[in-house]
């Protein structure tokens, strides 16, 4: 049965047709894209031109020995960081709690401070019921105005 012909089925072959359809050339010019960027974000933070270039490839090396390449060295980096950023959550948390206990945490109601809280909130209802009623009174109008 004639068919049409194939490379080998092994990673090279692999390797092979995906540079046909052009993807290495992509992988190529991401690469050199993140040379230059790290290049010149070292350059702008002080370093000299050949230290920084150096130091961008050698990441960059570094990162393509990673499995997934830059997008798994990123990920193996916020695993890894996890654990860190939880315990910084946890600092800020018990911090606001140290605040409340500064600011009445442990206020203790008496009844007349219920009632007067009561008489506030009732306060605070009617003033939204008569700004309703105004709004709707306002809407009948302008609707034989308009």
């Amino acid at each position: 049965m004639a068919g049409t012909p194939t490379g080998p089925n092994n990673s090279q072959g692999n390797i092979d047709q995906l540079k046909k359809k052009g993807i290495g050339m992509g992988g190529r010019l991401m690469n050199h894209g993140f040379i230059g960027l790290d290049t010149f974000m070292r350059v702008k933070d002080g370093e000299k031109l050949p230290v920084a270039l150096g130091k961008a490839v050698l990441t960059n090396a570094a990162f393509s020995l990673i499995p997934g390449g830059i997008v798994g060295g990123m990920a193996a980096m916020a695993v890894m960081s996890a654990p860190d950023m939880m315990n910084q959550l946890d600092q800020a948390a018990s911090a606001l709690g140290a605040k409340k206990q500064q600011f009445g945490g442990n206020f203790q109601e008496s009844e007349t401070q219920m009632y007067m809280m009561q008489q506030g909130l009732g306060r605070m209802q009617d003033a939204r019921m008569q700004a309703t009623r105004r709004m709707a009174n306002h809407a009948r109008g302008a609707q034989k105005v308009y």
